[in-house]
Formats: structure tokens, sequence, C-alpha cells
């Protein structure tokens, strides 16, 4: 990792843990850094709504690929949806 990103992404992240409350080495829950950015969260299942073939594809067949992706709506908000099966 080239030293200048790996500096942009340090200073990303602590940027994001003071939007928390939370200290340089402490752990940034996902969940209350999305409450506070008013981004809601869906964690991804089968029950969840998204079609069944995309849903097995998503969480089977390529499950190790991806932990969470962040989703633009329509109407200006986001939504992350997050990988159950991925620690």
């Amino acid at each position: 990792m080239k030293p200048q990103y790996k500096r942009f992404l340090e200073g990303h992240a602590k940027a994001l843990r003071a939007k928390c409350d939370v200290p340089p080495f402490g752990r940034l829950d996902p969940f209350e850094l999305a409450r506070r950015m008013e981004m809601r969260v869906l964690m991804l299942d089968e029950s969840c709504g998204v079609p069944s073939e995309l849903c097995e594809r998503l969480l089977v067949t390529d499950s190790r690929a991806w932990s969470a992706g962040t989703l633009n709506l329509p109407n200006g908000s986001k939504l992350v949806v997050m990988n159950r099966y991925h620690p």
C-alpha cells in the first residue's frame, strides 16, 4: 500500500471514529456510525425481499467476495447492505 493512500485511509478512519466518539484504537460499531450518518442498514438474508436468485448468488455462491456495500437511493438517502455471513 502506498504511504499517501495509507495516510488518507488513516485520516478517514480517524474522522469516522471521532463522529462516534470512539478512541483512536477503539472498535467502530458500523451500526452506530450508520445511525449517526442517518443511513439505513440492511443485513442481507433470505427473507429481506431480494429476489431469490440474487440472494443465492450473494449469500452462497459469492459470499466470501463481499462484506458490505452502499446504495444511493432515488430519494437521496443511502442504504448500507451487509453480508451476514462475512466476518
